[in-house]
């Protein structure tokens, strides 16, 4: 009997103990959950002491100040679904709308689920009846989406003087990016168009189409590119002349004042891009991969290059640079201690990502070996990796815009 009642005792305290928020996630469970937890010694008689007592008060009176602050987050809570609610009520035409742009197969409404109050519901196009865990069923993605929708129609009847967006778009897909960005910014549509938006990401596509492709659609966006070097932040202005095709890009910065390897570099994208892998293509993957007899890749197999295929090719590239020379860059690519010395001399961070590959290509296995024994070593290697594939590229020769 005695050891019983330790043994559940104790099994109260250790459940305290551990306490925490995946046991209390769930906040219109959470004041049962508190109660759950609190300890009333008179259950235990043989185990009723002062002492015991007083270790019991100071379980309790944690779980009596958790549930103050959970009746106010439950408040709190209801005020915020009542809000989604009556936003659903009076948006659920634009919402839907939305919904149907961007590819969600989902609807929302409000129905009486016979306590006489509406309740939100979500329908999905092919199943019958409404999704009960919505949770279950929804993509971090597409609550997102809702979120976004939601928040804008919130900051309309808040209507502040600044609002600011912190990378909101940039997870998602092209197509769903775009009618996100349409839905908040299009003009005429009663959304953002009129506000003071400032809208911070990474991505360049929701940029260029405002500014390049659907510029009849938003009310004269006004874009920046913001680089932060050593904690100094510069602020640069760029304009519908400053956005360009990849083709164009890799055309200025072949026919630009840097080294013979880096043009190559941006001839050989533009031949992936282009989805021309030709005797030209085939050239250049020979020299990054320090093949020094060139090798077709023919089907499932590779095979010697013939000297005319070779000199065909070396033809094709000298057209686009002219000082070419494939053994020189041969020669160049295979010496650790003169392509080291481009990449330090080398401004453009895009190029030394790329300097860096042909650096480590014959040595990766090796390397791949030596990483998985050393994880200081590894830590390095990715370290630099990430900051130089991160770091925001020379702007004018930036070939991601």
């Amino acid at each position: 009997m005695v050891k019983e009642q330790i043994d559940r005792l104790s099994g109260r305290f250790v459940a305290a103990q551990r306490l925490g928020f995946s046991s209390l996630k769930d906040v219109d469970k959470v004041i049962n959950g508190l109660n759950e937890h609190r300890i009333d010694i008179s259950l235990f008689p043989q185990l009723n002491s002062e002492n015991t007592q007083k270790k019991a008060d100071i379980v309790n009176s944690v779980i009596d100040k958790l549930l103050e602050q959970a009746g106010q987050l439950q408040g709190m809570v209801k005020k915020q679904k009542l809000l989604i609610e009556n936003l659903v009520k009076e948006h659920s035409a634009g919402i839907n709308a939305f919904l149907v742009s961007a590819g969600y197969a989902y609807q929302v409404t409000l129905k009486d689920d016979g306590t006489g109050k509406p309740q939100l519901k979500l329908i999905h196009g092919e199943l019958d009846g409404e999704l009960t865990n919505v949770k279950s069923h929804l993509s971090y993605g597409e609550r997102n989406a809702f979120a976004l929708v939601l928040f804008m129609y919130d900051v309309l009847k808040a209507d502040p003087d600044l609002i600011v967006l912190d990378d909101p778009i940039s997870s998602f897909d092209k197509n769903k990016k775009y009618a996100i960005v349409d839905m908040l910014f299009r003009k005429g549509n009663g959304a953002l168009s009129d506000k003071t938006v400032l809208l911070l990401t990474h991505d360049l596509e929701p940029v260029v189409d405002m500014l390049v492709h659907h510029t009849d659609r938003f009310k004269k966006p006004f874009a920046t590119f913001l680089h932060n070097s050593a904690g100094t932040l510069t602020e640069k202005n760029f304009e519908r002349i400053d956005i360009k095709t990849f083709i164009e890009i890799t055309s200025r910065n072949i026919a630009a004042d840097c080294h013979a390897l880096n043009k190559l570099i941006y001839l050989r994208r533009r031949y992936e891009v282009a989805n021309e892998k030709g005797l030209a293509y085939q050239v250049i993957s020979n020299i990054v991969h320090k093949r020094p007899v060139p090798q077709l890749h023919e089907g499932e197999q590779d095979r010697d290059m013939t000297r005319q295929e070779i000199q065909d090719g070396c033809n094709e590239i000298s057209g686009f640079i002219p000082e070419f020379d494939y053994q020189t860059l041969l020669d160049l690519v295979t010496d650790d201690q003169k392509l080291i010395a481009l990449y330090n001399g080398t401004e453009s961070n895009y190029e030394k990502l790329h300097l860096y590959r042909i650096l480590f290509d014959k040595k990766m296995p090796e390397w791949n070996r030596t990483l998985s024994r050393n994880s200081s070593m590894r830590h390095f290697i990715l370290k630099m990796t990430i900051s130089i594939s991160s770091t925001p590229m020379n702007f004018k020769r930036c070939p991601t815009l």
